[in-house]
């Protein structure tokens, strides 16, 4: 059908006639670039394919805003007979590609929107996998022309302001890549925007595991200069995506020795940055590639301009994720604080049930306190799949407390730019007569802390009892999808126990700190500071303690020495599965007591998908490991002797320096900030165990519906929010629908996932571009002082714990956000620099019990620091100086 069906290497240069996709392809082709072959269906044939079979009248419904379903778009499409010419056209290019290249094919989507320039629709329409046949080739031509009704894409449409009878769809049929691995790289860093670099992720397998952060996978950063390699890091690859024999794809389970294995040789990195850095040259701007490596050889599946940090052609304004809260333009977000706990992006279904909670815990303190906030925004938020708190609220909540201190929430949990936060009401009559209302709220609300506390604990309690009683794995599933939901109100309630405890830590902290500056001309915080370390029974530092203990052990024995020997974590579990004996028996008990303590923690713990470290062993004994070379200096018990000495001879000189009517009130802020920092991180605790019941229960629902074949895989699960997990079970929900959704939020989390966003913003947030990013300029970053100490050593920069949690003694931990699950690696830094955070952050405080001099907030130490550079942490005057002239110019101690 002449105009309609190229083959791929004869595609016009038009995105309009054949999609970015195929016109990209068909330049590579040209260029003599390794793409495999196959052919294009432009967007004339979905035209004509509607117009023929009068389809194009039920496709008028979309000027009225309600356009087909992506499932009712199948269907319809299905439902009528192929137009005779498209047909033959279509199926004489299939023969065709078959006798040039025979075997399975993969079909994609290639999006054209004539009214939308330089609009881009990546991440939002379908490929298909593994084919055989006409048959099936023509069914998912279909699929494609129908995902172009998915709601992402109509959403997207329409913030362009496309109108929905204007685009059209075309697609991409190609021979199917056998790939070993495969992956993306970026000619550009598409966080800091730096062209020096050509960063590449690989995994093992077909390029959707990655695509469809089904795979946590390699990274690897050549300079495009010299072809050196700047940055490795090796992820634990615990499946890849492989074609299943019947068509389609599956998961497969890799063995410990290839999950630990990089899916790249040095030199096959190499020589990909090279073919990138071509496919650069040739299109004349930044590109993100797909690629696939079989039998040594690589292959172009996609190059895609992009033209600044994360952010695509015509996509700098962004669009509106599914989950995205709306928002008033004028009220001030900021990741701070939050993203301690929630870094990085959301499930659907976390993000489901944490909507749910925080329409309880964000007002309840509130209304307990009577306080009226006008902002009409919820205490939290989710933007392009990641979390935000309220400024906008908290400081209205700041305002109307009496002796509420903007500048002391400011340093405890944000840094926000002033100008950004709304204005203090002056204090008058009515603001005074308030407060004098409510005092005995405040007081009320103090005094009854305590038996809050000792509710959550009951409350935390019985949701785990009753799990445990009524054993879950025996539940039908609507009974056991009704527990998850009947533990979500008191869950909510143990966080509003935590939420009210961290408002009382920060007062409680701040008296403490205007006390020591005010009489005691403690400026800069170092002598606030140590008084608040040394903490005993402070939760978030408990693992590391035990975790030592348990490195005890196995320096102890031989055997067990032998099978922590340098490898992967998952080689570790390996080799410990196959000892036995007393010494082994003795460490798996210790390791079961640990885990029954602490195994509901981790990286991003309030996330009911991470997995906790009860299931991720690996991440556990690479932890372990780490202290197998540590002296006996390093035991975190001498640590926390040594830090209680040193506050309590602080405590003794500053009661010996201040008056004998200033001694009262400095024991009464003394007091009240060790136990609020101390009850804060229980609380934290509490509420983390909450989640990971949830998390049990949930597992044990993906797993059914997995073995059933509902779900490709368990962790499909989580692409569905609580409510359509309810109707799958009932039955109101089918699994293909289930599998669109599951497929179409896949996409969109790997399209949000090359976002960067600012820290705090108005309204909703733009992403990020270079220019938007300035790095400070000179050797020197400047932070927030949260522990004091000034020490120079070797940086170790780690971006994620469970792709990489190996540090050596001495070195100076770099980090772009720290929570529990981070601290088992205080133990062996000598210093702690962080991203993110303020003086109550989870990892200041515990920071401070180490006694390890710490700077936070630096914004910008990950992107600037690299592993084995020397630097110099002040954590008295909030200083980080790059490279060895930084201990000659503070006077630091060497690590």
């Amino acid at each position: 059908m002449p105009g309609y069906v190229y083959e791929l290497r004869e595609a016009p240069d038009d995105a309009s006639l054949v999609g970015g996709k195929a016109a990209g392809l068909g330049r590579l082709l040209r260029a003599g670039l390794p793409v495999p072959p196959g052919f294009a269906i432009g967007a004339d044939a979905f035209r004509s394919f509607l117009r023929e079979t009068s389809l194009d009248r039920d496709r008028s419904a979309s000027r009225d805003g309600t356009p087909p379903s992506e499932t009712e778009a199948l269907a319809l499409l299905r439902g009528v007979r192929w137009p005779d010419e498209l047909r033959s056209a279509i199926e004489t290019a299939y023969a065709g590609l078959q006798r040039e290249q025979p075997g399975p094919v993969a079909v994609r989507s290639s999006a054209t929107a004539e009214d939308g320039a330089g609009a881009s629709f990546a991440g939002q329409h379908a490929t298909i996998l593994n084919l055989g046949g006409r048959e099936a080739v023509l069914d998912a031509i279909l699929a494609c022309w129908a995902s172009l009704y998915s709601s992402a894409a109509v959403d997207y449409r329409r913030g362009l302001g496309v109108v929905d009878d204007g685009p059209a769809m075309a697609v991409v049929v190609q021979a199917l890549v056998p790939a070993e691995a495969s992956g993306v790289a970026f000619t550009v860093d598409p966080v800091t925007g730096d062209g020096d670099l050509v960063l590449i992720d690989a995994a093992w397998g077909l390029g959707e595991g990655i695509v469809g952060g089904v795979v946590s996978p390699d990274h690897f950063a050549v300079r495009k200069a010299d072809g050196a390699i700047a940055r490795r890091e090796i992820a634990e690859k615990r499946l890849r995506i492989a074609a299943a024999p019947g068509g389609g794809t599956r998961n497969e389970t890799l063995d410990a020795e290839q999950a630990a294995s990089p899916a790249l040789s040095d030199g096959q990195a190499v020589e990909l940055a090279r073919l990138a850095g071509r496919v650069e040259e040739l299109t004349g701007g930044p590109q993100d590639i797909e690629w696939a490596l079989a039998e040594g050889r690589f292959s172009l599946l996609q190059a895609r301009p992009v033209t600044a940090a994360g952010v695509a052609d015509g996509e700098d304004e962004g669009w509106v994720s599914e989950f995205d809260t709306p928002t008033a333009p004028d009220t001030v977000w900021t990741a701070a604080n939050v993203q301690e706990v929630l870094p990085g992006e959301i499930s659907p279904f976390n993000c489901s049930i944490t909507t749910r909670m925080v329409e309880i815990f964000g007002t309840k303190p509130l209304d307990r306190m009577g306080i009226r906030v006008k902002t009409p925004d919820p205490f939290g938020a989710f933007f392009y799949s990641r979390a935000f708190l309220n400024v906008t609220m908290t400081m209205e909540v700041v305002d109307q407390t009496p002796f509420g201190a903007t500048d002391a929430m400011m340093e405890q949990y944000y840094d926000i730019p002033r100008d950004l936060l709304p204005k203090p009401t002056p204090l008058s009559p009515a603001k005074v007569w308030r407060y004098a209302l409510m005092l005995p709220r405040i007081v009320w609300f103090v005094a009854r802390y305590r038996a809050d506390v000792r509710r959550a604990e009951r409350i935390v309690g019985e949701l785990e009892r009753s799990i445990v009683e009524q054993p879950y794995r025996e539940l039908p599933d609507e009974e056991l999808v009704s527990v998850v939901d009947a533990g979500l109100e008191p869950s909510a309630e143990v966080s509003v126990t935590h939420v009210s405890g961290a408002g009382l830590t920060g007062a409680s902290f701040d008296m403490l700190r205007s006390v020591t500056r005010s009489w005691l001309g403690d400026e800069d915080g170092a002598l606030h500071a140590t008084l608040c370390s040394g903490l005993a029974g402070l939760e978030s530092a408990q693992p590391a303690y035990e975790l030592w203990e348990l490195s005890r052990l196995v320096v102890a024995s031989e055997r067990l020495s032998e099978a922590f020997a340098p490898a992967a974590g998952a080689e570790i579990e390996r080799r410990l599965s196959a000892l036995d004996g007393e010494e082994v028996a003795t460490f798996r008990h210790r390791l079961d007591g640990f885990l029954g303590r602490h195994g509901h923690r981790s990286v991003m713990e309030a996330e009911v998908a991470a997995q906790s470290w009860s299931e991720d062993l690996p991440t556990v004994f690479a932890m372990i490991r780490n202290y197998l070379h540590a002296g006996e200096s390093l035991d975190p018990r001498r640590v926390e002797e040594r830090q209680r000495h040193e506050r309590e001879e602080a405590t003794r000189q500053a009661l010996a320096r201040l008056r004998w009517w200033q001694r009262p009130m400095f024991r009464f802020a003394l007091r009240g900030a060790h136990r609020w920092v101390v009850s804060r991180e229980h609380t934290k605790s509490l509420m983390v165990r909450s989640t990971d019941r949830a998390r049990r229960l949930t597992r044990e629902l993906a797993r059914r519906f997995t073995e059933r074949g509902v779900l490709g895989d368990a962790w499909d699960f989580y692409y569905l929010t609580l409510e359509e997990v309810k109707a799958l079970v009932r039955g109101e929900l089918n699994a293909t629908e289930a599998r669109l959704r599951i497929r179409r939020r896949r996409d969109e989390e790997a399209r949000n996932r090359g976002v960067v966003l600012p820290e705090t913003f108005q309204g909703r947030p733009k992403p990020l571009r270079p220019e938007d990013l300035p790095l400070p300029e000179g050797d020197t970053l400047r932070g927030i002082a949260v522990s004091p100490g000034r020490v120079t050593g070797r940086a170790r920069v780690i971006l994620d714990p469970r792709r990489d949690a190996a540090i050596e003694p001495g070195e100076i931990l770099v980090a772009p956000v720290t929570d529990a699950g981070w601290t088992p690696l205080f133990i062996a830094a000598a210093g702690v620099v962080v991203d993110i955070g303020g003086t109550l952050s989870h990892g200041s405080t515990v920071a401070r019990e180490y006694g390890l001099p710490a700077v936070v907030n630096v914004k910008h130490g990950t992107r600037l620091i690299r592993t084995g550079q020397t630097i110099t942490v002040d954590g008295t005057q909030g200083v980080v100086v790059l490279g060895d002239e930084g201990s000659r110019a503070l006077g630091a101690r060497p690590a």
